[in-house]
């Protein structure tokens, strides 16, 4: 099995008491762990998010944030067949013929662009 799935908060990855699996529910097969957070992890996580939106051009810069949500519909539809074939989806189909991949992402970080 692989690693154990982790937060990313404060610029690091971080664990937390609990270990969770994901499950396949079409085959029931262990797809992967990751570490399921509570509200120590949610308070640490929202603690983080406020720190760098004060202290980072985060919150002053749209261009920033729209760069950050364009890279990550790419990283989505990089991946998108492959998550598709993993079964997980109970689904066979290409990421254009369901619609999961990047693109309807992609539309909707244009919608949310500064104009």
């Amino acid at each position: 099995m692989s690693e154990i799935a982790k937060h990313w908060m404060d610029g690091e990855w971080t664990e937390s008491g609990t270990v969770s699996e994901s499950i396949n529910p079409a085959t029931g097969e262990v797809l992967g762990q990751w570490a399921d957070g509570g509200e120590a992890e949610a308070r640490a996580a929202i603690a983080a998010a406020r720190r760098a939106f004060d202290t980072s051009h985060w919150s002053r810069d749209p261009s920033l944030r729209n760069q950050a949500l364009h890279e990550m519909a790419d990283r989505f539809e990089a991946r998108a067949d492959e998550a598709l074939s993993s079964g997980y989806f109970n689904s066979r189909a290409s990421s254009e013929e369901s619609g999961f991949g990047g693109c309807s992402l992609a539309s909707s970080c244009a919608s949310a662009s500064p104009r």
